[in-house]
């Protein structure tokens, strides 16, 4: 998963090595990197700019009807509400089951702990 387009991926035997568009100005608080072994269900957006993903454990990816389903409804009610598009190419939802702080709202990237 990516927060900007992906640019280049040069192959080095020793490195994985992955370079990205630049990003708008933003805080540097809102940034995230996350390494996973995660999998993703991807939204049929009816905002073919953005993106809409659920990134999750693999044995919980059947469960992420609901999310895939509301989450680019939301996004799109806040574009018309705010009336302003969204500035990125996408919107992650990422579930982390041991994740100590509950949530985090990062721009491109939302994280928060699954509870049974």
């Amino acid at each position: 998963m990516k927060f900007m387009n992906q640019i280049n991926c040069p192959s080095n035997s020793d490195y994985v090595v992955d370079e990205f568009e630049e990003s708008p100005p933003m805080s540097t608080y809102l940034l995230v990197y996350m390494v996973s072994d995660f999998v993703y269900t991807e939204a049929d957006s009816e905002n073919d700019q953005v993106k809409y993903r659920i990134i999750c454990k693999k044995d919980l990816a059947n469960k992420t009807e609901f999310a895939i389903n509301l989450g680019p409804k939301a996004l799109k009610y806040h574009e018309d509400y705010f009336d302003g598009k969204f500035p990125l190419h996408k919107q992650d939802m990422a579930n982390i089951p041991d994740f100590p702080t509950d949530s985090m709202e990062n721009w491109g990237l939302a994280t928060f702990r699954y509870v049974k």
